[in-house]
């Protein structure tokens, strides 16, 4: 285990974390927000879509 140096904020944090404690800055990249971003909006549409059939 060693400290890295966080490329956003500067602090000292283990390089075995996947964020950085201090500022959340992911070091191995966001894979699994694009799929949240995907779900999220799908389920938005879904739910419009719901919504505008319930009302005409």
């Amino acid at each position: 285990m060693a400290l890295v140096q966080c490329k956003v904020c500067g602090s000292q944090t283990s390089d075995q974390t996947e964020i950085c404690m201090i500022c959340e800055y992911p070091w191995r990249g966001r894979s699994g927000d694009r799929s949240r971003r995907l779900l999220a909006l799908v389920l938005a549409i879904v739910l419009v879509g719901g919504l505008l059939i319930a009302v005409f």
